[in-house]
């Protein structure tokens, strides 16, 4: 007897009206939320870079970056979470979006500027990455924004109220060592760290005229102690690379200083430093004491230290090295840190002693900038309850499905899900396809009750796929279509909204099911190289299928077949 295939294979036949019922909440968010405002390089980038014209030394937005946390690159360069996304969790915000991540226009949370590689002075990486005034720029934007939706007077209560989280000045010294270096033997080295420290300051004076009080500063850690630096001398024998750490604490004591002097000045400046600096030395000499069995050898790179800036194999080095488990370590890469290390930094940044051995007044931790945020539920919705009731009812049904073929294999035989469908399933496909707004779902108000943005989901929040993967404890399943995204072990969605079971709905501006087919056998031919046949074949058969088609086939306004068809006929054209 030949044998069985365990597919499991879920069609959903939904009543467009009854998935697409008008919920008639405003957004989750209120304004008088603290909102969160973020501004820096690659320790604070939530994904900027991912939308400039740049190298893929200053993105990360391919594997392994994000594979802790997201399962897949988001433009962090970490292996999961930063500082800013721990922040903003503890403050009762969503992660907050890149400001140039397409559809995101809702800024009451706040907005993230930085950009991987970016420095305080313009020169720095310049044509690459975006310089601190320019991320000024984006945040006077932002102010404008306010002020048009809430007026001059109430836009500037709720900028006051904001706080302004910066790490800033880290690339303005390493970049002369990697580009140019005669540069810093032009200034005196006191001079060099006036001109970042001066530009620093205007931003801050800047952003303060603007109505910003409330501030958050990170100091510099010890660069020449990155992996990175301490294989650029080899006569050092992996130590430090002083040149880079006397600058960097020349640094710390003009920031020291300067806020300080903002302080006494500035009525009502309120500010909070971390010292970032001794905080990641300690965990370098003394990795044991805080959880970590390695604090100078990255997780990720190639060579001495894994210090070469290789991985993802997709910069000048292309092989690479990865460990087994980045909690274990302090460095991800050969310049950045793990989340494991970013959460206990955010730990102490959000409650810990503030840091300022000389301030006398305006000196906070974070937790009390944030002090007069207002509680809120974060998965309110006004939903007609019996609709809510139909819904978690199917749910947990399709979530029975994953559940049981999960567990019966242990961990590494987890089921993946695979998402085929319209607009109901698409979890933002149609944000990469050259399609009109007609079948896009990136623009505000979509998304506001749990992402806080738009992502291309045709509804305020989460779609039932989302629900699903969450019962069946699988992270967010990206859209096949997402720059970067080509891991596919928990699954993916190849949905588009306003597709149909014919080639013919809305042809030319959806990926209708036969090419999300195509898509899907484009996936099947990823897994059979990585895993060979037999493996790929047991991998694809404990998957769950899951779809939602045929409400655009019917829809009167969509059908765009220039001839006349019969309802048996279009039940026979269906049935592909």
């Amino acid at each position: 007897m030949a044998k069985q295939s365990s597919i499991s294979l879920v069609f959903f036949l939904h009543a467009a009206l009854l998935i697409s019922t008008c919920f008639g909440s405003k957004s989750w968010l209120s304004k008088r939320q603290v909102a969160l405002f973020i501004f820096g390089d690659s320790y604070l980038d939530s994904g900027n870079n991912n939308y400039i014209n740049t190298t893929t030394l200053d993105q990360a937005n391919f594997l392994p970056y994000g594979e802790t946390y997201f399962k897949f690159p988001t433009g962090r360069f970490s292996d999961g979470r930063l500082m800013s996304d721990f922040i903003a969790e503890y403050a009762h915000l969503p992660f907050v979006p890149p400001f140039l991540q397409p559809g995101f226009r809702q800024y009451y949370g706040g907005a993230n500027f930085a950009s991987a590689g970016a420095g305080a002075l313009v020169e720095t990486f310049q044509g690459e990455v975006i310089d601190l005034k320019t991320q000024l720029k984006y945040h006077k934007k932002v102010e404008t924004w306010f002020r048009h939706k809430l007026g001059d007077v109430e836009a500037k209560v709720t900028l006051s109220r904001a706080v302004y989280l910066f790490s800033i000045g880290t690339n303005d010294y390493i970049s002369p060592f990697l580009t140019n270096p005669p540069m810093l033997k032009s200034y005196p080295r006191s001079q060099y760290v006036g001109m970042v420290i001066g530009n620093l300051t205007s931003v801050i004076q800047e952003i303060y005229a603007g109505g910003g009080r409330k501030f958050g500063f990170i100091n510099l850690l010890d660069s020449g102690c990155l992996p990175g630096f301490r294989i650029i001398k080899p006569e050092n024998n992996g130590s430090c690379l002083k040149e880079v750490s006397s600058l960097a604490k020349l640094h710390n004591q003009a920031l020291s200083k300067l806020l300080i002097q903002l302080g006494n000045q500035l009525e009502g400046f309120k500010y909070s430093l971390y010292d970032l600096n001794s905080n990641l030395r300690q965990r370098i000499r003394h990795p044991s004491k805080y959880g970590f069995k390695e604090g100078k050898t990255a997780c990720c790179g190639t060579g001495e230290f894994r210090g070469v800036f290789s991985c993802g194999g997709k910069r000048i080095v292309n092989e690479f090295d990865l460990c087994e488990n980045p909690n274990e370590y302090v460095f991800w890469d050969s310049l950045h840190l793990t989340e494991k290390v970013y959460k206990q930094f955010a730990n102490e940044m959000w409650s810990g002693q503030p840091w300022n051995s000389k301030a006398t007044k305006g000196l906070h931790n974070l937790k009390s900038l944030f002090r007069d945020l207002r509680r809120y539920n974060t998965y309110k919705t006004r939903t007609k309850m019996a609709t809510l009731r139909f819904q978690i009812c199917i749910l947990a049904f399709c979530a029975s499905l994953l559940i049981p073929s999960s567990y019966s294999h242990g961990k590494k035989k987890q089921a993946a899900l695979f998402i085929f469908g319209d607009s109901i399933f698409d979890v933002g496909n149609n944000n990469y396809i050259n399609t009109s707004s007609f079948f896009q779902a990136h623009n505000w108000p979509y998304g506001e009750t749990f992402f806080n943005h738009a992502t291309g989901r045709a509804s305020d929040g989460r779609l039932i796929p989302d629900f699903i993967v969450e019962y069946a404890k699988l992270r967010f399943i990206p859209p096949y279509l997402q720059p970067g995204f080509d891991n596919y072990i928990y699954g993916v969605n190849f949905a588009s909204s306003g597709a149909g079971a014919l080639a013919e709905i809305h042809q030319g501006f959806v990926t209708d099911p036969k090419t999300q087919l195509r898509y899907f056998k484009k996936v099947e031919k990823q897994l059979r190289h990585k895993l060979g046949d037999a493996e790929a074949y047991t991998f694809i058969s404990n998957a769950v299928y899951l779809i939602s088609i045929g409400s655009n086939d019917y829809l009167p306004h969509s059908i765009q077949i220039q001839v006349c068809l019969n309802p048996t006929h279009m039940k026979n054209m269906l049935a592909w």
